[in-house]
């Protein structure tokens, strides 16, 4: 059996407290009688205010996106904009940020979202505005894995951190793993402090609620 499902499909978290997800590309595959399949796909968070999410939470299908939202996301599909400027756009129509925290490098990108978005927002679009309006905040999106191998049970947590230790995400709380090789993926909504400036990131690991090791993203500048 072929089956299709085009962008635009919410994802419901089990956890109120973690964003809403939404797909932002349409996928077909084919299953057969009693087959189980793990189909990977994009999606992109629509509720910012929340927490993002982790790998290890449970979602459910819900209803498929309507109005602006929709044509955002059949935008951004078509377009292949599987990107942080996508979701900052996603953003500016679900919490009503400002279509000029919209940033990209290529600034072809950049533009033909935020146009795209002042356009459904119905407001003039602006080409010579360089600004962040109304104190929307930029957001970055990372991800990333965290390979670690132990040789007995442990309780694992994994947590990311500012430069100066303020908590982002748990992504790991008090998980038993049995001995042998794990990867873990992570992923998190990062403001930007300053986009002119690197910021880091530190991924935390600790077995046993001990720190065992940790690494750091270097968020680079975006102007």
């Amino acid at each position: 059996m072929m089956l299709t499902e085009s962008a635009g499909r919410f994802l419901m978290p089990d956890d109120s407290s973690t964003q809403r997800m939404m797909t932002t590309a349409d996928i077909t595959f084919t299953l057969k009688a009693g087959e189980e399949k793990a189909v990977p796909l994009f999606a992109m968070c629509t509720e910012a205010s929340d927490g993002a999410p982790s790998t290890m939470e449970a979602f459910t299908y819900g209803n498929i996106a309507t109005g602006e939202l929709k044509e955002l996301v059949s935008f951004i599909a078509r377009k292949k904009y599987q990107n942080e400027a996508a979701q900052s756009a996603v953003w500016a129509i679900t919490n009503d940020y400002s279509p000029y925290s919209i940033y990209d490098n290529d600034t072809s990108v950049m533009n033909s979202l935020r146009r795209t978005v002042c356009k459904l927002k119905k407001i003039p679009y602006d080409p010579n505005n360089d600004r962040v309006t109304n104190n929307t905040p930029l957001i970055r999106y990372i991800t990333g894995t965290f390979t670690f191998s132990i040789n007995k049970e442990q309780k694992v947590d994994l947590v990311l951190f500012t430069d100066d230790n303020k908590l982002i995400k748990d992504v790991l709380q008090n998980q038993t793993y049995a001995a042998g090789t794990h990867s873990v993926s992570y992923e998190a909504s990062i403001p930007v402090i300053d986009p002119t400036k690197t910021q880091p990131v530190t991924i935390m690991f600790y077995l046993d609620g001990k720190l065992f090791a940790h690494k750091k993203h270097v968020l680079q500048p975006w102007r």
